[in-house]
Formats: C-alpha cells, structure tokens, sequence
C-alpha cells in the first residue's frame, strides 16, 4: 500500500497540471451540485412549510369567454358564501394585496412594512405557530401581527404583544401588537410579511381584489367540496350576475390550487418558475456531476502507463489481486472526498463572491446540512464508481507481459473511453445551445418593438407629495437640459402580466378593454402616436383615447362621442402597442388610455398616481439625468424615502429587468453551469488526450522517424476528435432545439431560433477541443523520437 501511495505520489508530482485540473473538475461539480441542489429545495419546498399544506389550497373562478381576467382574485362575499357551503371546510382567509409604503413610528423611529391585509382573523386559515398573543385579536382593525424577525427588529425583543406603533399619516391612529408569530422561511409566500385585518367590502361582489384561501378536512374530500361549491357558485351568479345561459353555467368552474403548487401556477402568475425547469436544474446537475465523474476516470485511465509496471511488480512480490484493486479504490475515494472538501470551500467563498444573487434561498452552508451529507453521500459515490473500471484494468494483464513491456489496451476499454467522452460533448453542445435560444429571446424582450418609445424613459415611484405636485414638477424638469417632461400614470406599460380591465355595455354593444390612468401628457411622454382624433389636453378629464384594434373590433366608437350611454367619450385614437410582457398576447385586447377628470368620480383624490415617468432626451448621460431628476422630486417629496427606496428610480430597460426576474434567473444559472459543465469536459477532453499521446509515443516516435512533421501529428489527433465532434453534434442539435422550444412556449411572442446559432455552437465547442487537444499534443509531437522508442 505504501508503494503504491509514494507511486501515486510521484505520478501526482509528475502531472501536477494535470491532476490539479481533474481535482479542480470534481470540485467544481460537487459545488455546482450543491449550488443548483438549494434552488431546487427552494422551490420544491414553497409553500410547504405551512402546517397541513396539503389541506390548504388558493381558491380561483374560471367564468368563460369574455372574463379571462376575472377570477383569480375574488370579490370577499362570493368566497364567504362559497365556503360556507360545504362542511368539509375548516378555515377560509381572504387577503388584500402587499404594500411596504405604509410608515409607522416607535418613539422617534420610523419603520417601513411589508403589509398583508386580511379580513378579521384570517390567519386561522394558515395556523402559524404563535410565539405570544392571540390571532384572534385581529377581529378588532386597530391589531397587527408581527413575525419574531420584525418584533426584534422594531422593539429588540420578541415579547411585543402589547406594545403600540402609530401610522405615520395618522396621529391618531395606534395600532397595537397582538401577537407575535414565527417567521415563515424564505420559500414561503408570506415571508416577511406583518398581518393587519381589514373590515371592508362585505356585500360588495363588484371588487374582485381578494385572494381566496381554503382549508379542508381532509385533502380525500377535496372533489366533494368541489362540487359543493360550483353548485353554489351557479346559484349564486343567477341572482347576483344575471348569468342565465346554459353556456355560461357549464363555462363557470371552481378551481383549487394546493398552496404547494401555486408556486408553478401559470394561470395565477404567467411569470412563476416552471416545474419543468426545476427538474432540468436536477438533470443538470447530474449532469455535471457526470461528467467530472468520467473525467476522474480518464484520467486515471492516463495515467495508466506510467503506474501499471510499479502495480504489478507488487502482483509478482505477492500482493493479491483483490487487495490491490481495493488499494486503487481506496485511493480514488481519497480524493473524491478531498474535492468534496475543496468543493464547500468553493460555495463558502461563492457567497461572498455574489453568487447567492444568482440562486433564491439561501446558499450559506449552515443552513443546508442535509444537502451537505447528500454532496458527500454523492462524493464517495462518485469516487467508488471512478474508480471501479480503472482499478480492474490496471490489475487485469500479466505480470509477464506487462514487466517485459508488452502490455496494451483493449479495444473494449477505447470504446467505454470515447463512449463516454462523447457523452460529455452532447452535454456541452445541448447547453450552447439551450442557452444560445434562451438569449435569443432575452435580446428579443429588449429590442422588440413595444410601440412605444421605452428608451431614455426614467420611471420614479410616487409618494403622496409627488402626485400632488405633477405639474409644479414637470414644469421644473423642464427646466433641466436634457429632460424633456414628464407624466403620471397608474401602471408602467410593458412591466406587467395582468392590468386593469373595464367591461361596459349591454348586449351588442357589449365591450371589454384593458384601461390605464394617465394625465394629460403620458403619450406624449411615451412617443404613442395619434391616427385618429386628438391627443389629450390639460384641461381633460374623464375622457379617452383607445388604440387602433380597440375600433376595429368595436366599429361603434367614434370621435367625440360617448363609448356607451352615459360613459365617457372618445377624444382619439392612437396606434397598438404591446403592453403586457411577451408572455401574453395582448393583440386581441383593446386598451383605452382614461385621463381621469380631477373633479370628479372615485378617482379624485389621485391614489392611481403611482410612477411619474420621465423622458430624457437621447445621448444625454443617464447617470447625470438620474441624479438630476431625483434632486428635483425630493424638493417636493417630504417624505421621500417612500418613492424612492420603495417605487423606485428606474430607466425602462431596469422594469423590464425586474419583469422577466424568473426567466432572467434561469438563463443566468443555466449559463453559469453550462460554462462550468464545458470546462469540466474539456479538462476531460486533456486527460483523454493525455492518455492517448501517452500511451502513442512509441507510434509517434516511429513516425517522426519515418519523416512525419509535428503538424501531422497534431492532425492526426485533432482529426478523430473532429469525427468525434460532428457526431455528437448531430445527436446534441435536436434535443437542445427541443429543450429551447419547449422553453420559449412559456412566451407568447417568441423569437425565431436562428439556424447561426447551431453554426456557433459547434464551431465554439470544436474550437475549445482543438485547442486543448494541439496543447496536450504539442509535447509529444515536439518529443525526440529516439527517447520515445527507447522509453517503450
């Protein structure tokens, strides 16, 4: 054993490159393992955490043709009177949207809040562990319910029940803690999130702005439950909706979404990760890990020759067979669990790097012990399976043949070899291009044409001072060289799934359109062109300009005249443009730009002001024009942390970023691990080469002696890896086609894979071979021929 260890040693010392990048490799692998691994936990974990998940399901209407955008979210009295018509539910929550604009002071401090409003005690419906207090405390509206983390955070203890915190807006208004509850985790919807209840809309069934929480007996009653409800759905809308058709009462369903699986709900969030890409993450990851395991065999493979004579020798002085090859074993174990080691090494300092940006949850070691002993699980695994063909081939010749030198390898073993080398390469060629149409669409979603004018526009988040101050503002930008105005608008178009959606009329002149608040400015802002009509003016209000499509699907609407009897008129009509993400086809849905009159209506007191986009003028430094902009909205905005920590001071091109997060995000890992996986493959691409010019010195001395230049040579490696290359690469091509595909359906507006993208990929993979292939060649073919023959 020790023999075989100091041989081990020498050949190690005499490699080093080499067997530093085979480490390397393996290390590299058992990182990205466990990198990829605390995604997958993350979101195969969501939402699991809450007590009886499997009991607790998201409540949404489908309603039919025509009302695609109703649904999801539910007027408070329907979901009331939908739950209390089965016996099988135990709890119901209805909830109103997030906010952490709202401020609230503790003595002289100030603190902002993540905020979910519920009705009365709707937390019973999640039963969060309760650290202090009662839930039900927040049947009375003056109440608020703090997790652990913001307790501490705010009075620097977790035993807060009792204490006060005033509204900032409000004197007067004093909200006590009423209990104090355990922080859900990061994969959890309602992380980090404070619980105020909310008493509101009880007969209302015109505001469809809940989400619907169930909570039943037992998940084996859910289809009883099911029908329960959608017949009392069917009544329900007979009497309050007037639906009376035989094609509407079949159109109307009761759906129910397990909280677990709401977080791959496309038909609750278009933008949501996809089931089917966790999994990919998996097979990656395996992947990868693959891949370093075939490198640690080839190169144990070539290293073959210079340790074979040394092995057997040990055969002849008695050393059995199964002894050695449990030595070789040993060894190769050894250093798999030194690259696991280096591998927590690699994610330990991966944190601080920045990785943790690119992987939801948490990457930090400590908080993923299970998956630690998985890695090394996997580590030995990996070490007894590379070994296991290397240790029987090095072990399996005659000590005879192998001492006089006559030892050589199977065709058998060159097969497995190349076998495996291949499947390295129709992995890194499905990765290029995997990614390669990932981006594609990326380039697509930046340089599509919206219809609007998105370039140089800076969009700030407003507080109530900006909103009250619009005009005084623009005017003061105007001011500034290089801004060109600015407008207030309820909604940024583009940055969204979902807006909101009038319906108005009755009969034929039934209509349904998506409708965004703006001032009198907002298309100009926009660079939105008038066909039609006129543009908006500053003494408008409650009138409005509907795009192109919107006339042509209802002819009825003409300038100057009222959409309907007693609605608003029309002033103009503009041209389409794609304002939901590339996720949904907006074509078919007409837009109506309101300017909303501000004497009048619900609307008057400004709440649908909500981002002032600003245009700056093309060339001028966006840094500067940043700043510049920011300066004059804080000489209005008194309170101007609430804009802008919170809404935001962003250019177009930065909401769009945020917009397409989920996708950003795994277009990044992927890229990231597929760079990793074809730098493992080429570290094992050197080692296959090593071995094979290793064990061809005596041909390649012979050839030099019979005149064959060094460039021959070169080519008579680079060209079986070439064949190699090409056939890879017509098994690769179609399933990286496919998997790109199958991705890009999660777009409505896609891009067109461009057959130059299959061209630069091979090109690139065979361009990185060739060269690691001529440098690990180069020595050999360079080598004094008489030394080669002689050393055979």
């Amino acid at each position: 054993m020790k023999t075989i260890i100091r041989n081990f040693a020498s050949i190690f010392r005499k490699f080093a490159v080499a067997n530093v990048l085979n480490l390397l490799g393996l290390s590299l692998a058992f990182a990205s393992f466990f990198l990829i691994m605390t995604q997958v936990h993350y979101d195969l974990g969501y939402n699991k955490s809450f007590t009886e998940h499997e009991n607790l399901f998201r409540l949404t209407v489908k309603l039919g043709a025509g009302y695609e955008d109703y649904g999801s979210t539910l007027p408070r009295p329907l979901v009331e009177h939908l739950a209390a018509s089965s016996p099988h539910v135990t709890g119901h929550t209805v909830m109103q949207g997030w906010t952490n604009f709202d401020q609230y002071v503790v003595g002289e401090q100030e603190y902002s809040l993540n905020l979910v409003y519920g009705i009365h005690d709707f937390l019973s419906a999640f039963k969060p562990t309760v650290i202090g207090g009662d839930l039900k405390g927040l049947n009375q509206l003056a109440n608020i319910v703090l997790p652990r983390s913001e307790a501490m955070r705010i009075f620097g203890t977790a035993d807060a029940v009792g204490k006060s915190m005033k509204y900032k807006w409000d004197d007067g208004w004093l909200f006590n803690v009423c209990a104090v509850i355990e922080d859900y985790p990061e994969n959890n919807f309602l992380h980090g999130a404070c619980f105020i209840g909310i008493d509101s809309n009880e007969d209302n069934y015109n505001n469809w702005n809940y989400d619907a929480y169930i909570r039943v007996d037992d998940v084996r009653n859910l289809s009883a439950v099911q029908k329960t409800m959608r017949q009392a759905a069917v009544e329900l809308f007979k009497e309050k909706f007037g639906q009376t058709t035989k094609e509407e009462e079949e159109a109307l369903q009761v759906m129910f979404t397990n909280v677990a699986d709401a977080h791959f709900a496309k038909d609750l969030n278009k933008a949501a990760p996809s089931e089917n890409s966790v999994y990919l993450l998996i097979c990656f990851s395996l992947l990868i890990v693959v891949i370093a395991a075939v490198n640690f065999m080839n190169f144990t493979l070539a290293e073959t020759p210079m340790r074979i004579r040394s092995i057997n020798t040990q055969k002849v002085l008695g050393a059995t067979t199964a002894k050695l090859r449990g030595s070789l074993m040993a060894e190769a174990v050894l250093i798999s669990l030194i690259a696991f080691l280096v591998a927590l090494g690699i994610v330990y300092v991966a944190h601080d790097l920045g990785m943790q940006q690119l992987v939801q949850g948490s990457i930090l070691l400590q908080d993923h012990l299970p998956l630690i002993g998985l890695t090394l699980l996997l580590s030995i695994v990996v070490g007894l399976m590379a070994g296991a063909y290397p240790s029987y081939y090095v072990t399996s010749f005659p000590p005879a043949l192998v001492l006089k030198g006559s030892f050589g390898l199977s065709p058998k073993g060159r097969v497995l070899r190349t076998v495996l080398i291949c499947l390295q390469f129709v992995g890194s060629f499905i990765l290029v291009i995997g990614v390669g149409i990932m981006y594609q669409q990326s380039y697509l979603i930046y340089h599509t044409d919206y219809g609007f004018d998105k370039d140089e526009v800076l969009v700030v988040g407003t507080a109530p001072d900006t909103r009250d101050n619009a005009d005084a503002i623009d005017t003061e930008l105007r001011k500034i060289p290089g801004i060109e105005g600015a407008s207030l608008t309820q909604s940024i178009p583009g940055s969204s799934d979902r807006y909101m959606t009038w319906g108005r009329g009755n009969g034929d002149k039934h209509m349904n359109f998506t409708c965004f608040f703006v001032d009198w400015r907002f298309l100009d802002i926009m660079g939105i062109d008038i066909v039609e009509g006129r543009n908006f003016r500053k003494d408008d209000g409650d009138v409005y300009i509907f795009s192109e499509s919107a006339k042509k699907q209802y002819p009825w609407l003409t300038v100057d005249q009222p959409i309907n009897d007693g609605d608003f008129p029309v002033v103009g009509f503009c041209k389409d443009i794609k304002y939901s993400t590339l996720r949904v086809d907006d074509s078919q849905q007409p837009i109506a730009f309101l300017v909303p009159s501000p004497n009048g209506g619900y609307w008057n007191n400004g709440s649908w002001r909500n981002h002032l986009m600003v245009r700056v003028a093309k060339g001028v430094d966006k840094r500067e024009a940043k700043q510049k902009v920011l300066d004059t909205v804080l000489k209005y905005e008194h309170d101007n942390e609430l804009g802008i920590d919170n809404g935001g001071l962003r250019y177009m091109d930065e909401v769009l970023e945020q917009s397409y997060q989920q996708e950003s995000l795994f277009t990044k890992q992927i890229l990231l691990f597929s760079l990793l996986a074809i730098l493992i493959s080429m570290i094992g691409v050197f080692g296959m080469t090593m071995f094979e010019s290793e064990y061809r010195r005596k041909e390649i001395g012979i050839r030099k002696v019979f005149g064959s230049s060094t460039k021959e040579i070169l080519t008579m490696f680079n060209r079986r890896y070439l064949y190699i290359l090409l056939a890879c690469f017509v098994v690769a091509a179609p399933v990286g086609y496919l998997l790109g595909v199958h991705w890009l359906e999660g777009f409505a507006v896609r891009t067109s894979v461009s057959p130059l993208l299959f061209l630069v990929s091979f090109l690139l993979i065979t361009l990185i071979t060739m060269l690691t292939v001529t440098y690990q060649s180069w020595k050999n073919a360079n080598e004094n021929p008489v030394n080669s023959i002689k050393n055979e």
